[in-house]
């Protein structure tokens, strides 16, 4: 057999190697495997992607399994979007790095209309300020450290509120004086 040099001849080569007719999640985790190994993590397409390849080299799709793995596959990547996004809240700086990620893949989520990724969005935020609030009680930092863990549960409440208005608003507030006494001494 002639080594495939597209994905699309590997996804197809492959299939043909099962020697089934029909495809399901189980066929197409295996050929998601096979296109890992040869192209790197980043070829490996979406499993509704896989499956029109496959359909229109004969295959007959097995579609609720496939939709339920492209799902899966889709609501990870979700996750994993917003997760890298996130490089911590511990500091300011740190603060500003995350917030300028996640806001990027806000915009993008509302450009795909990507309903159930803003709402994962939200929801991770939201735990996040939680997490803040809740080490601010029981852990109780140093006063500036304190002050500063505060004023990050402050911008991401505001951000929850009202994403659209955070980056106008975080702009007046490195201007204030209270955030320059507090911050930039």
């Amino acid at each position: 057999m002639a080594e495939a040099k597209t994905k699309n001849e590997l996804i197809v080569q492959v299939w043909r190697s099962l020697k089934r007719e029909t495809v399901g999640a189980e066929e197409l985790k295996v050929i998601e495997l096979a296109l890992r190994e040869r192209f790197g993590d980043g070829a490996v397409e979406m499993p509704m992607k896989i499956a029109r390849v496959l359909a229109d080299a004969g295959a007959k799709l097995k579609y609720p399994e496939i939709m339920d793995l492209d799902f899966q596959r889709r609501s990870q990547s979700v996750q994993e979007s917003i997760f890298s996004a996130i490089r911590g809240f511990d500091s300011i700086e740190d603060a500003i790095t995350s917030i300028k990620n996640l806001e990027n893949l806000r915009k993008e989520f509302i450009r795909e209309k990507n309903k159930k990724g803003l709402n994962l969005l939200s929801q991770i935020i939201a735990q996040t300020r939680q997490r803040i609030l809740f080490d601010l009680k029981e852990k109780r930092p140093s006063i500036g450290k304190f002050e500063e863990k505060h004023e990050i549960a402050e911008w991401l409440r505001i951000y929850l509120e009202s994403p659209d208005l955070f980056e106008k608003w975080i702009e007046l507030r490195f201007l204030s004086d209270e955030f320059r006494e507090k911050f930039l001494k």
